[in-house]
């Protein structure tokens, strides 16, 4: 089994860490081989919940449930040596830690990453919902969590047209980037 150390300092990062923010750790994610399908989302006991299907290279190598209890993520593995890939993979995300380890990272292991997955599924699948109907865009001066959603249908020239109208200060097409 691979060591799991939740916390490290700053200096450690530097060699241990391939990505360090939130980003970096999407994009690692989302380029790797890993994924979630079949995710159902329930109410638990105190809090949602959620079940799915883990794969590696679209071969399902383990079964995901988060209760909703407020007990940790339950991985049930369907090959130890997936087990070992994934925490391998989840010992090089971090993210930035004020509270912890003055200023270090918080690492977020093989539970990290599975979390991290099914975050980035439920994203998605609510964007291309919103996207059928709706043109949905981001521009940099605007708070986090806030975009733009136009009822009509989003074609290439309406992309064209935004990204010439604001420049370099549109943020992100959420229809280019979920395929709608």
């Amino acid at each position: 089994m691979i060591k799991y150390e939740p916390f490290i300092t700053a200096e450690q990062a530097e060699t241990q860490l391939t990505s360090k923010t939130e980003a970096e750790g999407v994009a690692a994610i989302e380029a790797s081989d890993w994924s979630v399908k079949g995710v159902k989302t329930f109410m638990g006991e105190d809090a949602p919940g959620y079940e799915c299907s883990v794969y590696l290279s679209n071969r399902k190598v383990a079964r995901a449930n988060e209760y909703g209890g407020g007990g940790p993520l339950s991985i049930t593995w369907l090959s130890a040596a997936a087990e070992e890939m994934l925490a391998k993979f989840g010992n090089k995300i971090g993210r930035p830690s004020s509270y912890y380890n003055n200023g270090g990272y918080y690492v977020l292991g093989a539970d990290g990453v599975v979390e991290e997955m099914v975050s980035i599924f439920q994203e998605r699948k609510l964007w291309m919902r919103k996207c059928k109907t709706k043109i949905c865009y981001r521009t940099k001066d605007l708070k986090p969590g806030q975009h733009f959603e136009v009822k009509g249908i989003f074609t290439k020239d309406i992309g064209l047209d935004l990204h010439k109208k604001h420049g370099d200060n549109l943020d992100i097409i959420y229809n280019e980037k979920y395929g709608r």
